[in-house]
């Protein structure tokens, strides 16, 4: 982890705006969005999860409700 220190009044100098409306601190480019990327298999294994517990619920509500009770 790089080196940190307190920000002070004239560091504020250092924020600068490109032609191309991008921030710049120091002259560097600051990352203002990070996009993840996921393989296709996590993604799968994601929506698999989504839709169990979405039908697992559904399965509770219908139990609570007095479906399914004999």
């Amino acid at each position: 982890m790089p080196e940190q220190r307190p920000m002070s009044l004239f560091d504020t100098n250092k924020w600068t705006i490109g032609v191309n409306n991008k921030l710049y601190w120091d002259g560097k480019p600051v990352v203002t969005e990070d996009k993840i990327v996921l393989q296709k298999s996590l993604n799968v294994a994601v929506y698999l999860t989504a839709a169990s517990t979405a039908v697992y619920a559904l399965v509770e509500v219908l139990k609570f409700l007095g479906y399914g009770a004999r």
